[in-house]
């Protein structure tokens, strides 16, 4: 009998083996069926996967790097590469700075074409030099040109709008953050990449960024073709002064925000940034917060917050007025490279904050529509986080 007993228990252990072993083969042919998924839905399961990957011993033993920066990496190196046409399309504009690059040091030294550089800067200085603030010489082929929705489609970036803007009223829209080379605020908004026109029709926006991007031979006439003007009070207000539907975009943190742009955080430079809040009430222009979850994603920035790098980048912003953090991407082949990493850009636009217009807006004014408008900041992280901001290391800063 004990003998029996034994028998009859090792059958009902087999027997319980083999359905479990025959349950997952039955629903093979039913995930088989399933549509693919999509490149953000392949990139949240590789996160959740590595989440999982994150308990493991083998993860732990990674100290110096944080559990969801290890989920963060483990998910791009997941990534479902793009088509190399994508991959092309960015490298050609890499191509088109290292060749404007080449032309105005090299061709320094040549007898004959350094006089026609000589020549040029002369006339940007004397003749050209109010081009960069009074609207640029936007060329609509090349604003929505094929390149652009091709360079979109590699991260890929989307425009998400949280509600339609009225084409007859003014706008100063904000981007934050600023990231290494703000891609989002290029790709999104001075070109027609991501779609920006069908999305807001009748806003015509002028993307803004410093005056000594017009000051380089060739590489100006590129800006002034997409429509890219100075971020000066005077571009500012000439742009809104064309009517009702002008909007600028300024990326408000600048190259400060960009030395703490590190994968995972959202650091903005903003408390103390007023001077685009002033000239919104000057000219009675709404202001629209853009965030883009993934902009401070997609290269990753050497870790010495305190080193003598930053203290040297810190004093580069302060002499020159910009400056890059040291950083890296990936390559065309190896792993480690300038281009950015493919990883998704959701970029969310957020309810415009209505300001009235003021011809000497007091500090206190000032002061009530910039907490309007950080707030509006806040409500689009707090509603987008769980969805967008899945590779975060920790909340929203604003300092």
């Amino acid at each position: 009998e004990p003998n029996s007993s034994a028998h009859e228990e090792e059958v009902e252990l087999n027997s319980s083996a083999h359905e479990e072993e025959v349950e997952p083969k039955s629903s093979a042919p039913e995930e088989a069926s399933e549509e693919p998924s999509s490149p953000l839905a392949e990139f949240a399961q590789a996160f959740l996967d590595a989440e999982t990957l994150n308990k493991s011993d083998e993860l732990s033993q990674q100290k110096d790097i944080p559990k969801v920066a290890s989920a963060f990496k483990y998910a791009v190196s997941k990534w479902r590469p793009r088509k190399p046409i994508h991959t092309a399309a960015v490298v050609s504009i890499y191509a088109l700075m290292f060749f404007v690059l080449m032309v105005n040091t090299v061709g320094m030294l040549i007898p004959g074409f350094n006089l026609l550089l000589i020549t040029y800067w002369a006339y940007i200085l004397l003749m050209d030099k109010k081009a960069s603030c009074t609207s640029g010489r936007p060329k609509q082929w090349l604003k929505n040109s094929g390149l652009w929705h091709l360079v979109a489609s590699y991260f890929p970036m989307a425009i998400h709008p949280t509600t339609a803007l009225d084409p007859s009223r003014k706008y100063i829209f904000g981007y934050h953050p600023h990231g290494i080379i703000s891609w989002g605020a290029t790709v999104c908004f001075a070109t027609n990449g991501a779609g920006f026109r069908e999305k807001f029709p009748g806003i015509d926006l002028r993307l803004l960024t410093l005056k000594v991007n017009f000051l380089v031979p060739f590489w100006r006439e590129f800006l002034l073709q997409l429509g890219i003007c100075d971020v000066s009070k005077a571009s500012i207000m000439n742009h809104l002064a064309r009517g009702p539907g002008s909007a600028v975009m300024i990326v408000v943190g600048g190259a400060e925000e960009s030395l703490c742009a590190e994968t995972g955080t959202y650091h903005l430079n903003l408390k103390n940034r007023k001077g685009f809040v002033k000239l919104a009430l000057r000219e009675g222009a709404s202001l629209v917060p853009v965030f883009s979850f993934g902009e401070t994603d997609i290269f990753e920035v050497s870790g010495q917050s305190d080193g003598w790098v930053t203290r040297l980048q810190r004093l580069a912003k302060k002499k020159i007025g910009f400056t890059l953090p040291s950083f890296h991407g990936k390559g065309i082949w190896l792993a480690f490279g300038l281009l950015p990493f493919q990883t998704p850009m959701n970029i969310v636009v957020g309810r415009p904050v209505e300001c009235p217009q003021v011809a000497e807006p007091s500090q206190e004014e000032i002061d009530l529509y910039h907490e309007k408008y950080m707030d509006e900041i806040f409500a689009i992280f707090n509603a987008n986080k769980k969805v967008f901001g899945m590779t975060r290391r920790e909340e929203l800063r604003i300092h």
